[in-house]
């Protein structure tokens, strides 16, 4: 191995945490998409501006059952907003302390 392009553990774990996170990624789009006419009708039916500072959004969920979608973001402190999916309006947030 020539010098200086040895990956130390935190770049290596780095690196397999992103590579698995794009395997799913694409595992998810080949069941949704793939799936036939079942998702023959997916549109985007509306949108939503999130506040100042709740941006970098990197993760979401969503509680079909409740009617909410949470997502949260790559910020300092990080937060989670809280999302009706009725009428896709911000019920509230929730910053993680510093």
């Amino acid at each position: 191995m020539q010098k200086g392009t040895r990956m130390t553990n935190r770049t290596r774990t780095t690196v397999l945490t992103r590579r698995l996170a794009c395997m799913l990624v694409a595992m998810l789009f080949s069941l949704l998409f793939g799936a036939g006419p079942v998702f023959a009708n997916f549109a985007r039916v509306g949108a939503l501006t999130l506040n100042s500072g709740e941006n970098l959004v990197r993760c979401a969920v969503i509680d079909p059952a409740g009617g909410f979608a949470y997502f949260g973001t790559l910020t300092n402190p990080g937060t989670v907003v809280k999302v009706r999916l009725s009428d896709f309006t911000r019920v509230g947030v929730l910053s993680a302390p510093q």
